[in-house]
């Protein structure tokens, strides 16, 4: 087996008498000895040794020069536009825009007062979101008080309950749960769950709610249904066990 006939190289040779790390510099820069540089460069500050970000410093000696003036980052050329240069003299935005040949006649949040970046609908994220939401783009975002819990996806209440039975493992319950336990006098157990009556899943008044059961036979036999239904009134109502109930039903 020949060896790479690159200077001092003792590795296998691979095509053209070159090792595959000498090779691939052969054709990629023309001589197969050239020396890359390491692409996990230190800041250039003296007696720094941290990794380099940008302007030949690391983050934190960037940041100083930056401040001090040392740095001056250049702004998009388009009018009324802060945002740092990226490519072409044009901010990340206005060059996504330029590459897909999108207009800049309208470019910024059309929200009084706001310079950012139109998103959807003449506003930024945030006055979209807040006009989805409100219908007011400018409507200051609403807030729960301290401690008074959060809301779901679902519409659901979740307060923070630690240590209940019934509680996730954050600490967190959802309200209607927490609100059935405490007019039961008791936990939640396995196979039941709490209904709102309206249909509102936020309004948790005590009228609204009702316990459900959706535990059922664990088979068809009449033994298993039997031994079931005996355990369904113990929990629910164990008075029907002690009355005598006569059922007529037709003979198939």
């Amino acid at each position: 087996m020949k060896t790479c006939s690159a200077n001092e190289c003792q590795r296998n040779a691979y095509a053209r008498e070159f090792c595959t790390m000498h090779y691939h510099r052969y054709r990629k820069h023309g001589d197969p000895e050239k020396t890359l540089r390491s692409r996990f460069r230190s800041c250039s500050v003296a007696g720094c040794s941290e990794p380099h970000k940008s302007w030949g410093r690391c983050d934190h000696h960037y940041e100083l020069a930056r401040q001090q003036g040392e740095i001056k980052i250049e702004t998009c050329v388009i009018e009324n536009c802060i945002a740092p240069r990226h490519g072409r003299g044009l901010c990340a935005g206005h060059y996504a825009q330029a590459k897909l040949g999108g207009s800049f006649a309208s470019t910024n949040c059309s929200a009084e007062g706001c310079m950012r970046h139109e998103h959807t609908n003449g506003f930024c994220a945030k006055h979209y979101a807040r006009f989805l939401q409100y219908g007011n783009p400018n409507e200051p975002l609403k807030r729960a008080p301290p401690g008074s819990g959060s809301q779901t996806k679902q519409k659901y209440r979740i307060i923070k309950m630690p240590g209940h039975p019934n509680a996730f493992k954050d600490g967190t319950i959802s309200e209607h749960i927490f609100v059935m336990t405490e007019i039961l006098g008791r936990p939640l157990e396995k196979g039941e769950n709490v209904h709102h009556r309206n249909g509102i899943r936020d309004d948790n008044r005590p009228g609204n709610l009702e316990l459900w059961s959706t535990r059922q036979p664990s088979g068809q036999r009449v033994e298993d249904k039997t031994a079931w239904a005996i355990e369904w009134l113990q929990s629910y109502k164990p008075e029907a066990l002690t009355e005598s109930y006569k059922v007529s039903r037709p003979i198939v």
